[in-house]
């Protein structure tokens, strides 16, 4: 259930919408307070776009309920880069306030489309999910299979994600079991469940797509239930993807395996996978499940590429970082040539740049590189410091003119991560930079076959560089 609203938007305008979206709203909240803070999250949206861009700009409202979740978006049609009043130092907690009420909030810049915020809260319990442990003890010897998804399971995955993580994980479709069956039944994800016998779900893997990357498909939502440790769960739901993943065309999945240590990152290699690059991240303290969470370390992951298209493409790679490139193809086995020539084909950049609150990051992603990508990159850069952002990562399709996105990124103090090979869009250079803190490599507990790159990556970073 949905409903639009298109209008220029004023001081007048702003009361008749908010009306609109409390009366809409009232329909699926219980409580008036919530529906009162979702619409408090739509007031203070559109007075952050009347701040930067004036009266009367063209606004669309889209809101919808479904399946427990309500969801705003609010697009504005004024040009990008008008920062006029961010210059002069005016700032208001609008962005922290949308942070506190709503459960996700995100911003997508648009180009010369302009600009596009989305929002969303629950409106009811997540399904199945509660705050019991089922039950004091599981039997040492109780009886475990390998299952593939059905309703009669999902119920269950939701309690198991919630007892780990509470409501906190970043895949939420894991507490929604009718929207989780609806995703595997349409091959959004593929996945496997370990049950007991009495069908209580004691473990989870799945593969799902990057949101950012078509092609790109990361193997994670893995759990093991604390209560059957040692069962060798994780091993057995993999060998069981793995023959699944056989069946479905894919050009290539990649895990993104802790660094707090070595476990999993072996059995990442053990089916064949190869590590490709590191991805850096910040994430809110409820997210971390380990002990170090100093200021200094992130939930950050080494990736763990297999590839299935081994078909021949010329890439683009810059010089500095040909060498691990050139080592990466070889341990994948893919027949690449890289060279490290070749200007700007196109004369505008198409990009995308989305703010995701949930870890307080900045992702652009760059489809087709243009003569104007340093002016685009600058523009979506600024963009995302404007929300604070404590990491951005830049994924750069590598063709002509990836020298200039790798001169640009590295002269605002990005540095090469690593890439994504074979994806639907091509290989993908990473480059990354943390706003404003620094990657502690003392903490990083790796197997051998992934020190290797983490020694190349660390002297392409400006800040471990200064420090030694």
């Amino acid at each position: 259930m949905n409903i639009d609203i298109k209008s220029k938007l004023n001081s007048r305008t702003i009361s008749a919408i908010l009306a609109a979206g409390e009366s809409f709203a009232g329909n699926f909240f219980t409580s008036k307070k919530d529906s009162r803070t979702i619409c408090l999250a739509l007031e203070e949206c559109l007075n952050n776009i009347l701040l930067y861009t004036g009266e009367d700009v063209e606004i669309s409202i889209s809101l919808s309920a479904e399946k427990g979740k309500f969801s705003v978006a609010v697009k504005d049609y004024a040009l990008p880069g008008d920062f006029e009043n961010e210059l002069k130092g005016e700032k208001g907690l609008g962005l922290e306030l949308l942070h506190n009420i709503v459960d996700e909030y995100r911003i997508d810049n648009l180009g010369l489309d302009g600009r596009r915020q989305l929002f969303s809260k629950h409106y009811e319990e997540m399904t199945g999910a509660d705050n019991s442990n089922d039950e004091e003890e599981v039997p040492s010897d109780i009886a475990l299979y390998v299952r593939k998804p059905a309703m009669e399971y999902a119920d269950s995955l939701s309690k198991l994600f919630y007892r780990s993580f509470g409501f906190s994980y970043s895949w939420d479709l894991v507490y929604y079991p009718n929207s989780y069956m609806e995703a595997y039944n349409n091959k959004e994800l593929i996945s496997m469940l370990m049950v007991d016998e009495n069908n209580v779900v004691r473990g989870h893997v799945a593969l799902c797509p990057n949101e950012s990357i078509k092609g790109c498909y990361e193997l994670g939502m893995a759990l093991s239930d604390p209560k059957c440790r040692n069962r060798g769960i994780s091993s057995k739901l993999l060998d069981s993807l793995m023959k699944d993943v056989e069946e479905i065309k894919m050009p290539m999945y990649y895990a993104d395996c802790t660094i707090v240590h070595p476990y999993s990152q072996k059995s990442a290699l053990k089916l064949g996978a190869v590590p490709t690059g590191f991805q850096f991240q910040t994430m809110p303290p409820e997210m971390y499940q380990s002990s170090f969470s100093d200021g200094k370390n992130y939930d950050s992951g080494v990736d763990i590429c297999k590839v299935f298209d081994k078909r021949e493409r010329t890439v683009y790679f810059p010089l500095e970082v040909r060498h691990i490139v050139e080592h990466i193809y070889r341990d994948l086995q893919l027949p690449r040539t890289v060279i490290n020539e070749g200007d700007c084909e196109m004369d505008y950049t198409v990009m995308e740049s989305v703010y995701l609150s949930r870890n307080n990051a900045g992702i652009i992603t760059i489809h087709e590189i243009g003569k104007d990508v340093e002016k685009a990159l600058y523009d979506s850069i600024f963009e995302l410091k404007k929300n604070e952002v404590r990491l951005i990562t830049v994924y750069c399709p590598s063709n002509r003119g990836t020298n200039r996105v790798y001169d640009y990124c590295k002269s605002e103090g990005f540095f090469f991560t690593g890439m994504f090979p074979a994806t639907d869009e091509g290989d993908i250079m990473i480059m990354q930079k943390l706003m404003s803190s620094v990657v502690n490599y003392d903490y990083l507990n790796l197997c051998d076959e992934c020190k290797w790159l983490m020694e190349e990556i660390k002297k392409l970073d400006p800040d471990y560089q200064k420090k030694s």
